[in-house]
Formats: C-alpha cells, structure tokens, sequence
C-alpha cells in the first residue's frame, strides 16, 4: 500500500521521501493540496504538513469525507497548541509535534501504508 504526503518544506520532503525508501514503503510527496490525487490513488494513509499554505484542515475534513477509511496523521510546531486542537476536531486521525513526528517517521510510514509496526500501537500524543 501507499502513502501521500502534503508537505511544502523540503527537509520534510526529503526526510519523508529517503524514509519510505528505507522502510520500504511507497510514498508519493506533494508540495500543495493542489496535486491531490484522485481517491483511488491516495493511498490508505497521508500525512499533512498543518502549516502548507491554504487551508489545510478543510482540506483534511474533505478527505475524510471523500475516504472516510484513509488514517490522516498532521504535524505542526509544538508551540501550535490551538491549531492541533482544532485538526483533531477536524478528524485528523493523529497529530504530532514535529519533533515526535520526526522520531515515529518509519513506525509511521509502516502504518499508514497498512504494514505491521515494530513498535506496536501508535503512542498517546499530548494533549489528546
């Protein structure tokens, strides 16, 4: 199975794309919600950079609408409290500070593509 991801920064893009590669895992990288893919070629899981330009939490509730069985995970600043908030009530499946997104990259990856995950379950997130 696949994964998509919606991020602008390049370290991201970079950090996600050599990831996947090592874990195994096909992962397509978009720079802007504008590229989405039709639904049958989003994959089982995505992740969503919460700071890409336009509107990203209309645009997760839309794909939960569009593939309600699609894990949507964010990321975002740490200090960005009130917009994790609302993307949870946006139905972001998970949201993560960068930091912790980074270190759960591969555990991730393996889990939004449908794998097992070496580590087991995903960890509660703060202030979930």
């Amino acid at each position: 199975m696949a994964v998509t991801a919606f991020v602008s920064d390049l370290l991201f893009d970079s950090r996600i794309a050599a990831t996947a590669r090592l874990a195994g895992v096909e992962a397509r990288v978009l720079r802007s919600m504008d590229q989405c893919p039709p639904d049958e070629a989003l994959g089982d899981g995505v992740i969503l950079d919460l700071n890409l330009p336009g509107d990203p939490l209309s645009f997760a509730r839309e794909l939960k609408r569009r593939r309600p069985d699609a894990r949507i995970v964010g990321f975002l600043a740490h200090v960005q409290v009130e917009l994790a908030n609302r993307a949870r009530a946006a139905g972001l499946d998970e949201v993560l500070p960068r930091s912790e997104f980074v270190e759960r990259l591969p555990e991730l990856l393996r889990q939004l593509a449908g794998g097992p995950s070496s580590v087991g379950p995903p960890r509660p997130t703060a202030g979930k």
